[in-house]
Formats: C-alpha cells, structure tokens, sequence
C-alpha cells in the first residue's frame, strides 16, 4: 500500500531584481518543530530574565546587609576597646579607692567615715566580669553578623552599649566615694597636721610635767609642763599648725609664745629670748616661732613647753616624738 504524502508548505524568495525566485518545502511536523523551539525558547528567556532581576536583587539587599554588618563590626570593635578602657579606669579607681581607705580605717577619729564609703560588695566586679565577656564576643559576633545579617549583630551592640553605661554609672559611684575618702582624708591630715607631736626644741627634758622640789626654794610645787634645756639661742618650733594667740612678756614665763591648734589643743612656749611671730599669724608644723633663752622666772636657758587639751592641761610628753 503506497503511504500517502504528508501536510508540506512551499515557502518561496522573489527577490526585487530578475534574479530567479528561490522555493522550498517545509513539512508540517518541521514547522511544528520549529514552532515548538521558538516557544520553549522565548519561555526560557522569560525564565532566565526573572531570575537575574531576583539575584541582582539579592545582590542589592546583600551587599547592603554587607555594608550594616561591617559598620556594626567596627562598632562592636569600639565599643570593645571602650569597655577594656573604661575596666583598666575601673581597676586604678579601685585601687585608688583602696590605699584610702587603708591610710584612714587605722585612725580612730575616722575609722567610721572610712567604713561609710565602702563601695557595695562585688557590684564592679559582677559589671567588670560581663564586660570582659562582652569584649571576648566581640570577633565571634562580628562573624555572626555576617552570615545572619543585621539582628545578631544589633542585639550585641546593644548589649554592649548598655553594659558600658552600667560601667560608667559604677565609675561615677566610685569616684563620688573617692571624692568623698579624700575629704575624709584631707580632714585627718589637716587634723595630724595640727595636732602638737613634736619636740619644740633640740634638747633634754630637766624637769617633768606634776609635783616637783621647787628649784626656787624649799617646798613641793606643781609644774604645769615640761622644762627642755637648750643652747641659748637654740630655734623653737610649732610642734602643730594653728594660729598664734598670744606672742609678748607673761610674767613668770617671760617672752612666751601661746598657739591654738583647733581641735581642743593648745601650747605655750615660755623663757624664749626672742620671738619671731606675732598674734594672728598662722604657723605650720615646724615653723620657727621663737629662740630659746631664760626670760622670765628661769634659772637657765631651756623652753617651759605646756600642753592643753580642751582647756586641760595634760603631760606635753604624751606629745612628744
């Protein structure tokens, strides 16, 4: 049986010029073919044009989300440096703190000021400890904020930022404390300061501070202070700071010298041959005040040193060192 010819077209080219006109058959299954090409390739094309305005942006939002993790990494960086800056300010703070409170807590005028500025038990170190944690994180969270974008990396940040305002908040208590230990501590040198604790002279104790044999005569007499022979001439010193109250002739005592110290004491320094302040003047431990010599009711050159401690007067050598 003779197969019967299949669907064809004729497909012919008639140029302008007498050239000769060019023809073929295409089968209908090749045009189907071709047809079906020209589909599936305008598809692809679709297909592929949509994904490229996917990934260029993708490549948008990531080089953007590129950019945020590298700013938040230096961040990180900064405020890593900051909190390791902030910790070692922190450190010295605290140890300024202690070697105050060490000078003050064996005095026992201000032992108990020393005891009210003591910082609250492990609040630094419960701060510097999650800091320091903090700064340890700071690489692993910057690698983080690469592969997962911005929220890790904000959230660290964050963390970080109030950390470090929790240190600063500690480092201004503790440097009102310090404030507050070195008035404390100006306060007990102002008070040594004035305190009587020296020798007025360089010499020798010949008579002590009670009951004596009256050098002047027969009897038992009392003698308000302590007689320290000197060379005549020999400088007298201010054994504390204060203010002079009296520098002229005292009777007995002769050219005498008398010093308010604050703080309840008083001292007198008597028989001197010369004096080299006047009242009102306000002398420091050590000062030159006078010079020794035998004004007065003497029988020698040598300073009649007194002691008063609130109107009292006591043995000066409780005072001597």
């Amino acid at each position: 049986m003779a197969r019967r010819p299949g669907k064809s077209f004729t497909i012919m080219i008639v140029p302008h010029s007498e050239s000769s006109v060019w023809s073929f058959n295409v089968s209908l299954t090749a045009v189907q073919v071709i047809a079906s090409l020209l589909i599936t390739g305008c598809l692809a094309l679709l297909v592929f044009a949509n994904l490229y305005a996917d990934m260029r942006a993708n490549m948008a939002e990531l080089s953007e989300l590129r950019v945020v993790a590298k700013e938040q990494r230096m961040q990180l960086d900064y405020l890593a440096a900051e909190t390791n800056s902030m910790q070692s300010d922190l450190d010295r703070l605290h140890e300024l703190d202690r070697q105050i409170r060490e000078l003050i807590k064996g005095d026992k005028t201000f032992g108990k000021l020393a005891t009210a500025i003591e910082p609250p038990a492990d609040a630094q170190q419960q701060t510097s400890n999650t800091l320091l944690a903090l700064a340890a994180r700071g690489p692993q969270v910057s690698r983080a904020a690469d592969l997962f974008g911005r929220s890790d990396s904000a959230v660290a940040a964050e963390n970080a930022v109030a950390s470090l305002a929790q240190m600063r908040s500690d480092v201004a208590a503790l440097s009102q404390r310090l404030q507050d230990a070195q008035q404390v501590l100006a306060a007990r040198n102002a008070f040594l300061q004035a305190k009587p604790s020296i020798w007025p002279t360089i010499g020798y104790i010949t008579s002590g501070f009670g009951y004596r044999r009256s050098p002047f005569g027969w009897g038992i007499s009392f003698h308000d202070g302590i007689d320290i022979a000197a060379e005549y001439g020999t400088p007298v010193v201010a054994t504390g700071d204060g203010v002079v109250v009296s520098a002229g002739w005292d009777g007995a005592l002769g050219r005498a010298v008398e010093i308010d110290h604050g703080y309840g004491y008083r001292t007198v320094y008597g028989h001197n041959s010369r004096i080299a302040v006047r009242v009102g003047q306000r002398v420091h431990k050590g000062q030159v005040i006078a010079y020794v010599g035998s004004t007065g009711r003497s029988t020698g050159p040598h300073v009649h040193y007194k002691v008063y401690v609130n109107g009292r007067l006591v043995d000066p050598r409780d005072y001597l060192r």
